[in-house]
This record gives structure tokens, C-alpha cells and sequence, in this order.
């Protein structure tokens, strides 16, 4: 058998093979053009969907086919990949450019499998991934921002698989996904809304119902941060004088008012759901660490 740097058997890769080669499969797994040769014994301990299935008085478990063809062939082998593999790296088994419309597409087939695990680890690399935009939104001097580089009346390609993942949120009824990202929207709006952005997001979502009234109604009101599912919860801030303030993570001052010096310094994006204004942040140094700052204090 195969084994890992420690020496033991690495049973997670002997069953990914099991699900490649399909030797030994008892029950097939069918979606729209696409066939996966299972196998009970490890499905039935491992998700409670499949036991139900299989186990009852229901056709699947006389046929020994399971037909999934109302649900998307992708995210149904990466259910079974997760099955099979006893987890799944999200980051990497998602594509970079639809990276948010897949995880929500992802959180789908694992709530309908009710693999609990997989719906976590779907929202969790979501929540990573607004953390990494919300950085990039909120360094200064960086141009790589939520506009087309091209036409700037226009959203970049990762802001429109945001809005995708929104768009796939409603429609799943994922509501837990949908406050991470409208959270994001709401705290960037110096970017997703501002210079007349909101008109663009607003045409874009016109077909999802209830989001105009969703998004301003309820985080206009800055109460929502005590309910944040993705915002740190609200802190004190080092604030030293007018235009100035103390670098959160070294204590260094850090100066907001001096244009064209102040570009790398990276500006508490949650403060401005307080105060309106930027008066706390991060140096030019402590913004180079490849850490999220908010998260490492």
C-alpha cells in the first residue's frame, strides 16, 4: 500500500484511487453526462445522504444507481472527491476566476448531501478570499482594484464572479454566504460603490430579487456589525492626533493626510463603518507581511 512521510498508510489516497479506477464499485453515481463507479462501503458511513439512499426502501438501493441530474456534474465529483478523500482543498479544486460563483455552487451539492464539513470549508475559503480582495481594496496607491483596468465604467473579472457568487447565493438561499459578501460590498464601498459604481452593481444584479432592499436597507445601519458574519467584531482604535495614528500591528505613527508618501500603507477598511473617515491602518512595512491584518491582531 501507499504510504506517507510518517510511514503509515495513507488510506485518503488508496480510496481517491478507488474513485479513479472504479475497481470493485457496487453503486453507480449518475449526473447529466457523467458516470462515478462507487462503492457503499465507503459512501454509507460517510454521508448521511448516501446512507438514506442506500440503506432504505428507496430505488437506489435495489438498482444500485444514485441519479444526481438535476444538480451540476463539477461540484458532484468534487462532493465525491471529499467523500472519498475524508476532505477537500476548496482553494485548490475551485477555479481561480470563478472563484466565489464556485464555492457557492460548491456550499450547494454539500448541503444537499448534507456534508456539513464540505459547507464549512466552502464558506471558510470564502471568508479568506474577501479577506485577500478587501487587502488589495484597501492598500493605498493600488490600482488593481474593483474596476476594469480598460474601462473603468466597468467591473474587473474578479469583482463579476463576486457578483456571481451573490447571484448563486440568492439562488441556493444561502444566507450565511450571502451576508459574508454583501458584508465585503458594504465595508469596500469606497470602491464598490463609490464614482458611480453603485449604479453598475445595481444593474447587474436586477434579475436577483430582493438585493437592492437586502443591501441598503439593512447595512446603511451600522448595528449590522454586531451580527457580522465575516467583519471582525468592532475594537478600539490607536488613534493619536488628526491625520495620524498608530500602525496596528507595530505601534509605529503612520501619517493618513500627506499625499503620495502614504501609498503601501494599507487603511482600516471596518473603521470606516464607524467614523467615516481614515484614521488607523497599517505601515508600508507591517503591509508587505503576507498576513490579513485584521485578523492578526
Amino acid at each position: 500500500m501507499e504510504e506517507n512521510s510518517g510511514g503509515a498508510v495513507d488510506f485518503r489516497a488508496k480510496d481517491l484511487e478507488l474513485l479513479r479506477s472504479g475497481n470493485f464499485a457496487d453503486v453507480v453515481v449518475i449526473c447529466k453526462y457523467r458516470k462515478w463507479k462507487c462503492h457503499q462501503a465507503i459512501l454509507i458511513p460517510r454521508s448521511v445522504w448516501f446512507e438514506k439512499a442506500l440503506s432504505g426502501h428507496f430505488e437506489e438501493a435495489t438498482t444500485g444507481k444514485v441519479n444526481l441530474d438535476e444538480e451540476n456534474p463539477t461540484y458532484v465529483d468534487l462532493a465525491l472527491k471529499y467523500i472519498y478523500g475524508n476532505g477537500l482543498d476548496v482553494e485548490s479544486s475551485v477555479s481561480p476566476e470563478h472563484f466565489v460563483e464556485q464555492c457557492a455552487s460548491l456550499w450547494h451539492i454539500a448541503d444537499f448531501l448534507l456534508l456539513e464539513p464540505l459547507i464549512s470549508a466552502a464558506e471558510k475559503a470564502v471568508h479568506g478570499y474577501c479577506d485577500k480582495r478587501m487587502k488589495q481594496l484597501s492598500t493605498i496607491g493600488n490600482h488593481d482594484d474593483w474596476r476594469d483596468a480598460k474601462d473603468r465604467n466597468k467591473l474587473c473579472p474578479w469583482a463579476l464572479d463576486m457578483i456571481s457568487g451573490i447571484r448563486e447565493s440568492y439562488k441556493w438561499n444561502n444566507k450565511r454566504l450571502r451576508a459574508v459578501l454583501l458584508e465585503f460590498l458594504w465595508v469596500g464601498r469606497s470602491s464598490t460603490l463609490g464614482g458611480r459604481m453603485s449604479s453598475v452593481l445595481l444593474d447587474h444584479l436586477k434579475d436577483t430579487a430582493s438585493f437592492s432592499e437586502d443591501f441598503f436597507g439593512h447595512y446603511s445601519c451600522t448595528q449590522w456589525t454586531n451580527g457580522a458574519v465575516w467583519a471582525p467584531a468592532p475594537r478600539e482604535y490607536f488613534v493619536v492626533a488628526s491625520g495620524k495614528s498608530t500602525c496596528r500591528l507595530c505601534r509605529g505613527k503612520v501619517a493618513w493626510a500627506s499625499p503620495g508618501d502614504i501609498d503601501g500603507q494599507i487603511f482600516d477598511p471596518f473603521e470606516l463603518s464607524h467614523v467615516h473617515r481614515i484614521s488607523t491602518g497599517w505601515c508600508k512595512v507591517c503591509s508587505k507581511i503576507d498576513v490579513i491584518p485584521w485578523r492578526t491582531q
